[in-house]
């Protein structure tokens, strides 16, 4: 069996697709990397089936791990689609937010000492949220091509191994359960272009009002011409027109009392007594709140007609840019991404990440995906992001963590946490310049794509300095360097919509409507766009 890499955070029912490696795995613990707190009381969906676990020693340094045996549910086909969620009873004393594990895909029921990191069947090493409220985590596999048949019986090896320069391996008091939970959106329905047409599918809205007695509204891009569904993207529950909603004269849409819709008020934004999660002075003194995924039972998803009237950038396709990394998509050779940046890049604020309905995957993912579906191409994804990180950081470890890849393109998306320490432009793109300089040792013919980032919430501090980075990308793309311009269609955006309709954590994530957007804007300059109608 060849050796897979298992790319943090993927999925595996909905999306589960292993990727060859190209080159040898990192040694565990190589690089540390964060997972979003998920402080908040939702719980994953119920899933079709859960699977017992047995304990087993691996290999010669005795490792304690866990053996899972399942048989896919269905029958036909191959599947390249899917959640693998696995929940764990944690110690209620445990420090970490997150847990590391090596998972491994066996040929048989495991012996005691038949596997070690070597062995040909090991997947990789991956860091998976876990709630505590729970213990359950979520993890996901990217995959280049399907390789589980539905009906097939699947034997599975985790063990955990802490967060690597975090925490010590967890100690389970209990056997771990693995649940096979529902598919998540498709790739095709994620990457209709939201920037063209005259349909709208599930854009996400939040209902607010300022005072208690206030009636509870919220804002649409576009002005409808027609309302073809109002549901809540958590639960599925379908709203009722006249009951739940009404659609007003001027293009908005209210809650009247009585509504089951659940309404957000300014008072949980801005709390004045008692508060949950993190909170953040804003510009004028007041308390705002952040709990990451606070707002997915809150978050209303909108399917409506319009005229198209999108004033912001229209993503172009960069074939000047970018002819190496088109011209083996299109001869169909291996293409090797690594995407490196932030919290944002890690897929923070996708669902599927946060293992919470509908399991939407991270952009990088989404592009992987796009791309194989659009190509036909074995495009391998690394994804080397990591919460909290700024360009300093990734400068500092580019050497051990993208060079060693060799990418044929590099998706470098940093910002938001430089923007948070103050760091001049110049020192900001010195910092880039040196990531891009160690891709290029890797791969000399390597080519990148520079992302700037969405917005932050402007009652957070400065946004100026985000604008300032995107503009000094923008100064270097030309041939080998496209520019994902995420910053101005956030900015088109916000001029329509308040900032909470499109974060999931109200401060500087994105919720999985923006998560699109993400997705769309740096695909768009892989993939064509099609003509527009006529």
């Amino acid at each position: 069996m060849k050796r897979f890499v298992f790319t943090a955070l993927a999925s595996f029912l909905s999306c589960y697709q292993l990727i060859p490696s190209a080159s040898a795995l990192p040694a565990v613990g190589v690089r540390a990397q964060a997972v979003d707190v998920l402080s908040t009381d939702l719980k994953p969906a119920t899933p079709v089936k859960s699977y017992p676990s047995q304990p087993v020693i691996s290999g010669p340094d005795r490792k304690q791990g866990w053996s899972f045996t399942f048989k896919l549910p269905g029958s036909g086909a191959p599947s390249a689609t899917g959640v693998l969620l696995l929940n764990f009873a944690t110690p209620p004393e445990m420090p970490a937010k997150s847990l590391a594990c090596e998972v491994y895909l066996l040929d048989g029921l495991p012996a005691e000492g038949a596997l070690t990191t070597s062995n040909e069947a090991f997947l990789g090493s991956a860091i998976a949220s876990i709630n505590p409220k729970d213990a359950h985590c979520a993890v996901m596999l990217e995959a280049q091509k399907p390789f589980l048949t539905p009906g097939q019986t699947v034997h599975l090896l985790m063990i955990p191994i802490g967060d690597p320069g975090k925490s010590p391996p967890l100690a389970l008091n209990a056997a771990p359960v693995l649940a096979i939970v529902p598919q998540g959106p498709a790739i095709g329905d994620s990457m209709q272009l939201l920037w063209t047409g005259e349909r709208t599918a599930d854009e996400s809205v939040v209902f607010f009002r300022s005072k208690p007695s206030d009636i509870a509204e919220a804002t649409l891009l576009h002005k409808p011409r027609k309302i073809e569904r109002v549901y809540s993207y958590f639960t599925g529950t379908a709203y009722a027109e006249g009951v739940d909603w009404k659609l007003t004269e001027k293009g908005t849409l209210v809650a009247p009392h009585g509504s089951s819709i659940k309404v957000t008020s300014d008072e949980e934004l801005h709390p004045t007594g008692k508060t949950i999660g993190r909170v953040f002075k804003t510009n004028s003194g007041r308390i705002l709140s952040s709990i990451e995924g606070w707002n997915r039972d809150r978050d209303v998803w909108v399917t409506y007609t319009h005229d198209n009237d999108w004033q912001g950038p229209i993503p172009a396709f960069a074939e000047k840019e970018l002819p190496r990394t088109l011209a083996m998509l299109r001869a169909k050779k291996p293409l090797k991404l690594v995407v490196y940046g932030d919290s944002i890049s890690e897929g923070a604020g996708a669902t599927g990440r946060g293992s919470q309905p509908p399991y939407l995957l991270p952009w990088a993912n989404l592009i992987a995906a796009d791309l194989r579906a659009h190509y036909r191409a074995p495009v391998t994804m690394v994804n080397r992001a990591l919460g909290g990180a700024s360009a300093r950081w990734g400068a500092e470890n580019a050497a051990t963590l993208v060079e060693p890849e060799a990418p044929d393109l590099c998706i470098i998306a940093f910002g938001m946490n430089d923007r948070g320490g103050n760091v001049p432009v110049s020192l900001f793109m010195n910092q880039i310049e040196e990531i891009m300089k160690a891709a290029r040792a890797g791969n000399p013919s390597v080519e990148f794509i520079l992302v700037s980032s969405m917005r932050n919430n402007p009652e957070w501090g400065p946004t100026q300095p985000l604008l300032d980075y995107r503009d000094a990308m923008l100064k270097m793309q030309g041939p080998g360097v496209g520019v994902a311009d995420m910053t101005a269609c956030h900015e088109t955006l916000l001029k329509k919509k308040p900032f909470i309709d499109m974060s999931s954590n109200n401060v500087n994530h994105p919720n999985d409507y923006l998560v699109r957007w993400y997705a769309q804007v740096i695909a768009a300059l892989l993939v064509p766009s099609p003509a527009p109608a006529q």
